[in-house]
């Protein structure tokens, strides 16, 4: 798979999947309307769908292509600038009957929630299936 590799390599410990948050590996304009240098909120909505398939295909035992759908409830709770760091992106899978959602999180170095999202995902059938 071609990640961009916002989301580092995942752990999993029995009930999250948890990864570190690497937004310098992906070149994007450091131009900031605040002095802090904050983040493009592309970049962080990206990271969070990546760890959201990743852990989804890990959890599914698929190696099968996992594209997010739909995302819901998104919090910020604090701006993300860059500096800040380290930050943790962290998912976990949820009982939605057929459909997959996990929750997402953005977790900053203190272990407080600085975004959060509900991510919904699918999984994309093999082609001549």
């Amino acid at each position: 798979m071609n990640y961009l590799k916002l989301c580092g390599a995942i752990a999993h410990n029995g009930q999250r999947y948890d990864a570190p948050f690497q937004p310098d590996v992906y070149p994007h304009d450091r131009k900031a309307t605040s002095v802090r240098k904050a983040l493009p909120l592309y970049l962080i909505i990206e990271a969070l769908a990546q760890i959201g398939c990743r852990s989804a295909a890990e959890a599914l035992h698929t190696t099968a292509r996992i594209i997010p759908v739909q995302l819901r409830n998104f919090r910020m709770e604090k701006e993300v600038a860059q500096g800040d760091g380290p930050y943790r992106l962290q998912a976990a899978l949820k009982e939605n009957g057929r459909q997959i959602a996990l929750d997402t999180l953005l977790i900053d170095s203190r272990g407080n929630t600085a975004v959060s999202a509900e991510l919904w995902v699918s999984v994309m059938a093999a082609s001549g299936a």
